[in-house]
């Protein structure tokens, strides 16, 4: 038995990390109560990170190699904070605003 506890009908959502688990229950319920989904999920390498792959870039930024950096961020993300994500949310601002 379902019960629609809310009704978003002529509402945009933005739902990140929408193919699988809670993204996806997210997505799924709010299109159920109907709202306008757009969801976005941006994996670049097709595959979630493994430890092992911070290994590089700790030894980096433990050796003498990195004496001189200061104040930056190091992101070893597999692509994830590339501007497509930031673009996808624009977008979604846009069409929710229209």
């Amino acid at each position: 038995m379902s019960i629609q506890l809310f009704d978003l009908t002529g509402r945009t959502a933005l739902v990140t990390g929408a193919s699988r688990g809670l993204g996806r229950r997210f997505a799924l319920t709010l299109a159920r109560a109907g709202a306008d989904v757009v969801m976005c999920d941006r994996l670049p390498l097709k595959r979630p990170g493994q430890v092992e792959e911070l290994d590089g870039s700790l030894l980096f930024l433990a050796s003498e190699a990195s004496s001189y950096v200061t104040g930056q961020t190091l992101l070893v993300d597999g692509g994830m904070s590339t501007g497509a994500t930031r673009a996808m949310v624009k977008k979604a601002e846009k069409v929710a605003t229209s």
